[in-house]
């Protein structure tokens, strides 16, 4: 809770907040508001009630299938901007434009913060991904496959990181890799790394080396699903939860085998 709170005080949220509070701000705060809009009365009009109505409506439509408070709150300053500049511009647009500049200077300036708490995951570079899954044929691998500039991919690195420390062992890993930056994986891989892509983040679960299931899938004309990104929704698609027992009885079984042949030589440790 307190990590959370921390979170909150980052510039991006900051910034967003007065963003998405500066029409209510500027239209009923005296004397601001009679320099700001010198031909309305200091407080909201009708007109102005019903588009934060319908903004409200939109909002909880929206807001359904939210995974996180992390994504609850992107739809909510995403929403409530596009709001606002359209309150602006009927009003002025000279004020239309000064707010749809400083939304875009907020959106360049203060990106969305990345996940920095703890996980169990293994960060891959654009080789080092192929190398592992050929050398370890024996457990499983769940593979993110983001971009850091990708919204949703930020709005998921903390479900997928505690996801990493409740399930991940020695023979059920967590991997990342960025592939905003690795075009060439991004191919091998199947995954779009468009502006405009539906399959950031894509999961991946790896076994002896093969891919054998993913998320999100295409469909049978070849268009990506739309699949939402939750605890619930990964643990089943990927049956963590069989998994994980299968993987706890390998990891006894590989201690037991340890403490019955303490010495080893450097060849079956390399193969353990």
């Amino acid at each position: 809770m307190a990590r959370d709170f921390k979170r909150l005080l980052h510039p991006h949220y900051i910034v967003n907040f007065t963003l998405c509070l500066s029409y209510i701000f500027l239209k009923i705060v005296p004397p601001i508001c009679r320099n700001a809009f010198p031909r309305d009365e200091c407080q909201l009009n009708w007109d102005d009630c019903n588009v934060y109505l319908f903004l409200l409506c939109v909002l909880v439509v929206k807001n359904r299938r939210s995974n996180n408070w992390l994504q609850y709150m992107s739809i909510v300053f995403l929403f409530t901007k596009l709001a606002n500049f359209f309150l602006f511009m009927r009003a002025d647009p000279r004020w239309g434009a000064i707010y749809g500049i400083a939304c875009l200077m907020s959106f360049i300036m203060f990106p969305e913060p990345a996940y920095g708490g703890p996980d169990n995951i293994i960060y891959f570079k654009e080789d080092t991904l192929k190398e592992e899954l050929e050398k370890d044929r024996k457990g499983y691998w769940l593979v993110e496959f983001y971009a850091g500039w990708s919204p949703p991919c930020v709005q998921f690195s903390s479900l997928f990181a505690e996801l990493s420390l409740k399930y991940s062992n020695d023979f059920l890993r967590f991997g990342k890799i960025n592939i905003g930056t690795s075009p060439d994986t991004a191919k091998q891989y199947y995954v779009d790394i468009s502006s405009m892509s539906r399959q950031l983040p894509t999961v991946i679960l790896f076994h002896q080396g093969k891919e054998k299931t993913r998320v999100p899938i295409w469909d049978s004309k070849g268009k990506v699903v739309k699949y939402t990104f939750n605890e619930a929704n990964l643990i089943y698609d990927f049956d963590l939860n069989n998994i994980h027992q299968e993987t706890l009885k390998l990891c006894k079984n590989k201690k037991s085998k340890k403490e019955d042949n303490p010495e080893k030589t450097e060849d079956e440790k390399k193969n353990d």
